[in-house]
Formats: C-alpha cells, sequence, structure tokens
C-alpha cells in the first residue's frame, strides 16, 4: 500500500478511547436549553447581553454564556467544579474547524475557550479552559477568535478499512481493508450531551501501535467512551 498520513493539528489531549459516529444536529435547539450530561446542571445563566448571539469571524456563533456545575471535562479529569463559566457555539459554516480559540474579556478577568474538532452544522458547550467561575454581573469587554484551524482534509474514520465497534469503556477496531497496515493508527472521540451535540471543547484520542494485519482485530480501552454519552470523529493512520 501507498502511504498514506493525514495530518492533525487539533489538540487533544491523549486518553484511550474511540467510536463511529455522524454528527447529529439540531438546528432547533433553544439557546437557554439546560445541558443535564451526566451530573451538570445549569447554574446561572447571563442575562442577554448585547454582544450574544456573536458571530466570529470565521462565522461561528456563540450563542450563550452561562454557568455550569458538575464534571469538568476539559483537562481530562472530570472532577467536579462549581459554576464554572461555559459557552454554547453554533457552527453554521461549512467548514470543520481543527482548533479553535476564544477570549471573552470581562471587567472579571479573562475567560478562554478551546475547541477541538467541530463539524459544520453543529453545537457545542465547551468549559472556560482553566475552570474560572462564572458570574451573572460580568460585565463583557471584549469577544476575541484568537486562533481558527480548518481541517485540511476532510476528516473521516475510514469505514472502507476500519470496522469500529464499541462498548463502554472499551474499543474495538479491525483491519477490513485486505492489506496489512504497518503503521500506528490513531482513533480520536469526543463526548455529547442529551441533544447528541458536543459536550466539551476536548477531543480524546487512543492510538493502535505498530499498525493491525488484514482481519486483524485489536481492544482498546477507553476510559472516557461511554456508547450513549460519545462518538468517535475522526481516524488518522499511515498505511
Amino acid at each position: 500500500m501507498k502511504k498514506k498520513i493525514i495530518p492533525v493539528v487539533v489538540a487533544v489531549l491523549a486518553v484511550l478511547s474511540v467510536l463511529i459516529g455522524i454528527v447529529v444536529t439540531n438546528d432547533n435547539r433553544k439557546p437557554s436549553e439546560s445541558l443535564t450530561t451526566g451530573s451538570v446542571k445549569e447554574t446561572e445563566t447571563a442575562s442577554r447581553p448585547s454582544q450574544f448571539p456573536y458571530t466570529l469571524a470565521n462565522g461561528c456563533e456563540i450563542v450563550e454564556l452561562k454557568g455550569l456545575s458538575g464534571a469538568f471535562p476539559e483537562d481530562g479529569t472530570n472532577d467536579i467544579k462549581e459554576n464554572t463559566a461555559a459557552i454554547v457555539v453554533r457552527n453554521g459554516t461549512e467548514s470543520h474547524f481543527q482548533l479553535m480559540n476564544i477570549v471573552i474579556e470581562t471587567d472579571k478577568g479573562n475567560l478562554e475557550f478551546q475547541l477541538t474538532t467541530f463539524f459544520a452544522d453543529s453545537w457545542m458547550t465547551v468549559f472556560e479552559k482553566n475552570a474560572r467561575t462564572f458570574s451573572r454581573d460580568m460585565k463583557i469587554k471584549s469577544v476575541k477568535l484568537i486562533k481558527s484551524v480548518v481541517f485540511a482534509v476532510p476528516p473521516t474514520v475510514y469505514s472502507d478499512i476500519f470496522e469500529i465497534t464499541v462498548h463502554d469503556s472499551v474499543l474495538n477496531i479491525k483491519n477490513i481493508s485486505g492489506s496489512d497496515i504497518d503503521g500506528n493508527i490513531f482513533i480520536y472521540y469526543k463526548s455529547i450531551d442529551e441533544n447528541s451535540d458536543w459536550y466539551g471543547g476536548i477531543t480524546y484520542r487512543t492510538a493502535v501501535s505498530g499498525g493491525l494485519k488484514n482481519g486483524e482485530l485489536r481492544q482498546l480501552p477507553a476510559s472516557h467512551f461511554t456508547k450513549a454519552g460519545s462518538k468517535v470523529v475522526f481516524v488518522t493512520y499511515a498505511e
């Protein structure tokens, strides 16, 4: 086989995981709906400052700024935190973004958000990356898109090459290509909420080291993966 390497610019936290999934969108979703993934609950919502909804330079839209209490996903720990600042972002463009960095400057300090693997026509809830607390009376001074990186090649799970089956905390990948694959294989996945929207800016990753022989099945531990709350977003490999 010829070499095929797909470059990955997305900032990911390497944590064991994967799953085949098509992005499910829901354009009827109301911005004020509470997200109830796991034990997370909405604690405070900004009183609709004039800045929101706010359209970023790349065409994505920040729909809402609010506070969420519960598991904090952005550092991979899922530690329980109270009233963390979070934004709801809609990607109504035709672009798939590998990485976006957003800073909201307020009178109580800057709020920083990092989004990874943000597909076209989808929504994402992102927590402030340093777990800073939300305050209803914070005054917003500016909203800035610091970085925006689009996938050079549309992300794919290569369903004609890999068969991926999933279980809670376990992912199975099988080489169905008809040929051996010698290089490492990387599988990326994200969490979703009850609306099947992306939950957390973080993207998790697991790897198959040393490739897969034709027909070989490999079982991978995936501690952050649940069948009901996760989806595989893309796969990269070297043949």
